[in-house]
């Protein structure tokens, strides 16, 4: 039995061990992607799958078709206007609202009703239940969600009014842009889960819109992964660099050592004019300056008369000092969005060029019915230097290649909602936000390696979707460590936030303060929120109990999969105010899920309520845990998970073991918390076996070469000993082998999902990087594409069938007036004749196939050679040949581009090839390479096992005569075969399977698994080699009786596309070109036994397989022909 490890750091050795934990059942959700049935709008009521989501909707609400289930809800109004208030319907469904308070940051709100959705509703999640069982606490819901969109100059939000009804605001934000018409003002969406439903939506709105990109497809920044710390709350605006120094050192010498920092407000350059004039607090004075240079300030200034080990004359030298001195791998710094809180100074000589003008910002009336912010207050007073839009790109520049030249390597960029408020004769809101973020978004790719941006102060819709490149936002309002009823809204915050920008950005939970009443509090939330993880530790200040449950002793943080979101049962409840309810936030790791759990209430109240007597009062809250509150569990259950879960408790340090089902009852008291780390248990150990030698392990003795038609002393004794199914060491990786045909069969029917080719690098340096046999993923699947395509076009053209038959007689007519000859020779000989013809246009005689076959034959033996590398060895020479070839080929490549207009074809596959445009060049010359390799090599061994075979059984011989003289009996003399004569060679075919048999051409293919797999009672470890051996198969005297006679009849009673029977691979990477080996073959065939008598010369009756398969003496055959 194997438990996979928990990955949490909230983990403490030696802890009991409970063997059973008590068993309870609960209901289990089902995960589902949305449900294809579309809303409309039928007597007034927004109908979706049979649910009301509206009803009393007004005549002027229209219903615009998108994706699958889902549709755009809009408006039409009589008159134009830059904000319109529309009534969508009458709404009484149980919700979850995430809505913004202020202007800068959203929190969640629950309700029942359509007077319960708050204003500036940015996204709205209705849980829907069959009507008949609506009391039932166990039914599955469904749910509907709504999210208001940018429609096209308008931003979208949504509201309820007094009469239960929701309500539609659209608004541009400039008085001057206006329009009565909105079809895609809201979008709705429907599905079983609530996770699957937004991811699925947003991908849908990614598409629709083009304006954002999903976070998957987005280049994580390195710092994520890193411990850091943040200077704000250690210093606020009096940060020095001898405090940041101080910071660092005290961090490291406690064995966390801080590996990325943000330098954050109080490094810039800045001035207040209102301080002459009025006495302004140090908050004030904030928010009301303005940047007057981009550079640093004289606090990082060298002074003089100043030991030069005291200060640093630049940023980049103090930048340069600790990075070596504290072992840094990234460093940041703040900026505000518009350069400063207070915008870019006007008049002062080094920002004057970017033609800033003062603006006193206007909050919209949605922002206005909320709560007031006071550094939006500083503003309207104060106004901001607002840079001209047209200027915007050339500052971010500025400022951001200043930065980088000074070692920096990200900004975390703040105040980004202020734009919202700017846009009256700028062309409003929404098209002034979308101008500066491409502006940002562009800078931050010019001027820093790593997508380096941590985006703040940017939570409404007009920033999310513009948000293209950008992978990380904050989550939340700030962190406030004096702020004692903001601790337990913090965290619910941004988990239910995450909901909404987790499927755009990597959620950004902020620093906390790690010496901290709720300090494990927030520590758990970021062990479970899959984010960045920092603190805001003043120097000298840390509990590194706390912290060392979060950081590896190098800097690295172990972080989840996911953003960290509530579970199900959580959506619709109000963790912080309802005084009963716990909150829950799920995530994945690689091997685990993972549960954070904690007590929100009695210690806070959401901006804008007001606590009640039973939350201030509450002690102490019970709840259940369950493995079912682990979305996406199957990720890694695998397939043959038990049922069963171990559940490791943190505060507990027990372990307990649980069916998914079940459950575990928790208590908290107010401001504690729990994690859970959940590990699917499964059955498997890994096959028996040895590893052999260090770093060799057992490959010498896996390549002794034997008989092909013997499994060989290593594979005879290893299955003896440990079985069909047994691990070793090979080609410098842990191994695990398998001579078994279910195993086999299994590993290639899950190519790229459970399994992945993976031939050692030496063949790649070879073969090329773009090789079909090398590639995987979606470059196989195209390359394969065009192969099948091609062989379907060629395989049964008259000319490619003709091509065939003339070599062959060509070849065979040679024979004539000699007593012996090298079939192997000969039949190499054959077969890169037909595949030069086929693929180039060539033909024997042509200088470029002279050239062609010299390279290719020295890239073949260094193919089969020892891997290396140096000047005169048969590989390097090898690699030097591709080269050539590839030279060659692209030569004829440009020739039949220049020539397509004037000269006849030479090559319908050629032809084609060149028109594939989702193929690169390389690609086509790789493509090329390989249909010689696989034309010439292996086709000519088939040809020569079939032939040596035959000539051991008399029998079979007879027969394949009868067979070839009926077809030839109504053919006319000289008249060519054809495809429905190659179909009429039913016993070739016969002959053809048992040659690859029992001669193995393959022996075994490379794959590595891709995660752990679970098969049988067999673990396969997760990047282990496995080598699935065809040949153990093909001469199992279980699967195939008599396995070493040569009997093609056996083929007339079992399939020869069986699992048992795998001479050309299978799954996704059977080969292509199988049907052309066999056609080559079997014409071939046709003419030598009704031309020619022959018998092998000498004593080397049997290949040898090196693993590859070589006649010693290449075959000799005593010829006679038939007269």
């Amino acid at each position: 039995m194997l438990l996979n490890a928990p990955t949490s750091l909230f983990l403490y050795p030696n802890r009991r061990i409970f063997s059973n934990g008590c068993l309870r059942v609960q209901k289990t959700w089902k995960q589902s992607m949305c449900i294809s049935t579309k809303p409309v709008i039928d007597d007034r009521i927004l109908r979706i799958s049979d649910k009301d989501a509206l009803t009393a909707v007004p005549e002027n609400i229209v219903v615009t078709p998108s994706t699958n289930a889902s549709v755009f809800l809009g408006a039409t109004s009589s008159e134009k206007s830059c904000r319109h208030v529309f009534k969508l319907g009458v709404m009484e469904l149980r919700f979850l609202s995430l809505f913004r308070f202020n202007i800068w940051w959203m929190i969640p709100r629950v309700g029942n009703s359509g007077s319960d959705v708050p204003v500036e509703t940015q996204m709205l999640l209705l849980e829907a239940r069959e009507e008949q069982v609506v009391s039932a606490s166990n039914a599955s819901p469904s749910y509907i969600l709504f999210l208001p969109v940018l429609d096209g100059d308008f931003r979208s939000s949504l509201q309820g009014n007094s009469a239960n009804e929701l309500e539609l605001c659209v608004e541009s934000g400039d008085p001057a842009i206006v329009a009565s018409q909105f079809l895609n003002a809201v979008f709705v969406n429907y599905g079983n889960s609530p996770f699957d439903l937004m991811k699925e939506s947003m991908k849908i709105l990614e598409k629709h819109k083009g304006t954002f990109s999903i976070r998957e497809t987005k280049k994580m920044p390195g710092m994520l992964d890193w411990f850091g710390w943040c200077t704000w709350d250690a210093f606020y605006t009096e940060v020095t660099p001898q405090g940041i120094k101080d910071g660092l050192k005290s961090l490291s010498d406690g064995g966390t050592p801080a590996k990325f920092i943000i330098i954050d407000d109080g490094w810039q350059e800045t001035y207040n004019d209102l301080q002459k004039e009025e006495e302004l607090s140090p908050v004030a004075l904030q928010f009301g300056s303005r940047l007057i240079s981009i550079k640093v300030n004289n606090k990082f200034w060298k002074k003089k008369n100043e030991s030069p080990n005291e200060a640093t004359n630049d940023l980049k030298d103090f930048v340069i000092e600790i990075r070596r001195d504290f072992g840094l791998k990234y460093v940041y710094v703040w900026h505000a969005l518009m350069g400063y809180w207070g915008g870019v100074h006007t008049d002062a000589p080094e920002t004057k060029k970017y033609n800033s003008q003062l603006r006193y910002p206007l909050q919209s009336q949605g922002n206005l019915a909320n709560m007031r912010d006071f550094a939006m207050d500083c503003m309207e007073k104060y106004g901001v230097d607002t840079i001209d839009p047209s200027k915007i790109s050339e500052f971010y520049d500025d400022l951001h290649k200043y930065l980088a030249s000074q070692d920096v390597d990200g900004v975390k960029v703040d105040v980004q909602n202020i734009l919202e408020t700017l846009g009256t004769g700028l062309g409003g809101r929404v098209s002034l936000t979308k101008q500066f973020q491409q502006a940002l978004e562009k800078s931050i790719a010019a001027n820093f390696q790593d997508n380096s941006i941590i985006c703040c102060m940017g939570q409404n819709t007009d920033s999310i979707y513009n948000c293209k490149r950008s992978a990380i936002t904050r989550a939340s309002d700030d962190y406030q460590p004096r702020n004692q009823t903001s601790q337990t809204t913090h965290v619910a915050a941004v988990a239910f936030n995450s909901i909404f920008l987790g499927e755009i950005v990597v959620p950004d939970w902020d620093m906390f303060y790690s010496r901290h009443y709720a300090a494990e509090f927030h520590a758990v939330a970021r062990a479970v929120g899959g984010c960045g993880i920092y603190v805001s530790d003043k120097p000298g200040q840390h509990d590194f109990t706390v912290l060392k449950r979060l950081v590896l002793p190098d800097g690295s943080v172990l972080r989840a999969k996911y953003p960290g979101r509530p579970s199900r049962d959580c959506l619709f409840n109000d963790p912080v105010m309802d005084g009963k309810s716990l909150l829950k936030i799920w995530n994945l790791n690689k091997f685990s899920g993972v549960l954070g759990i904690f007590n929100c209430q009695g210690a806070g109240s959401w901006p804008g309520l007001h606590s009640n007597v039973e939350n201030s009062t509450c002690s102490e809250l019970s709840g259940r845990v369950s493995p079912a509150d682990i979305e996406y569990f199957e990720e890694i259950s695998g397939e043959t998970w038990t049922g069963d879960c171990a559940i490791f408790l943190f505060n507990s340090g027990s372990l307990v073991r649980l069916p998914k089902e079940g459950y575990l009852d928790v208590s908290l008291g107010v401001l504690q918390c729990d994690v859970f780390t959940i590990s699917p248990i499964m059955f498997g150990v890994t096959p028996k076996g040895t590893f052999g030698w260090p770093l060799l392990g057992e490959t010498l003795s896996f390549l002794r070469p034997h008989s092909s038609n013997s499994l060989g002393t290593f594979l005879q004794d290893h299955c003896s000993r440990y079985g069909k199914v047994f691990k070793s060491h090979l080609f410098c990786s842990p191994t695990i082998v398998s001579c078994d045909q279910e195993l086999n069969y299994f590993i290639l029917q899950n190519e790229d999902r459970l399994f992945q080719c993976s031939y050692p690098k030496p063949i790649h340096g070879v073969l090329g990087k773009s090789s079909m046999l090398v590639v995987v993923g979606d470059t196989h699947k195209r390359l394969r594409s065009v192969a099948l395509s091609l062989v379907s076009t060629t395989k049964s053209k008259p000319d490619y069938l003709n091509d065939i038959e003339g070599t062959a007689i060509q070849i065979l007519h040679s024979w004539r007036g000699k007593q012996q000859v090298i079939f192997c020779d000969e039949a190499r000989k054959f077969t890169f004749n037909v595949i030069i013809k086929q693929v180039l246009g060539l033909t024997p005689d042509e200088p470029q196939t002279t050239k062609i076959l010299e390279d290719f034959l020295t890239f073949m033996r260094g193919l089969i050679s020892f891997p290396l590398y140096i000047p005169g060895t048969p590989y390097a020479r090898a690699v030097q040949a591709r080269t050539r070839i590839s030279s060659t080929i692209k030569a004829i490549f440009e020739e039949r581009k220049r020539n397509r207009g004037y000269s006849k074809r030479k090559s319908d596959f050629l032809e084609i090839l060149l028109s594939v445009n989702n193929l690169s060049e390389d690609e086509k010359v790789s493509f090329v390479l390989d249909s010689l390799l696989g034309g010439y090599e292996t086709t000519s061994l088939l040809m020569a096992l079939a032939v040596q075979f035959l000539g051991q059984s008399p029998a079979a011989l007879q027969q394949l005569k009868l067979e070839h003289r009926s077809i030839r009996s109504f053919k006319q003399r000289d008249e060519y075969l054809n495809w429905e004569d190659y179909k009429k060679m039913e016993f070739t075919q016969n002959v053809i399977s048992e040659a690859l048999r029992c001669g193995n051409i393959v022996k075994f293919v490379h794959r590595k698994a891709l995660k752990d797999v679970r098969f049988k009672d067999y673990l396969i470890p997760s990047g282990w080699k496995i080598l699935p051996v065809f040949s153990a198969v093909h001469l199992d005297p279980s699967l195939h009786g008599s396995t070493l006679e040569f009997h093609p009849w056996r083929w007339e009673k079992q399939s020869q596309t069986s699992k048992k029977f795998t001479p050309f691979g299978g799954g996704p990477r059977f080969c292509p070109g199988s049907e052309l080996a066999k056609v080559e073959t079997a014409f071939f065939l046709h003419h030598l036994v009704l031309n020619f008598r022959w018998r092998t010369v000498g004593v080397d009756q049997h290949p040898l397989a090196y693993p590859y398969v070589e006649f010693q003496s290449g075959l000799p055959l005593r010829v006679d022909p038939i007269l």
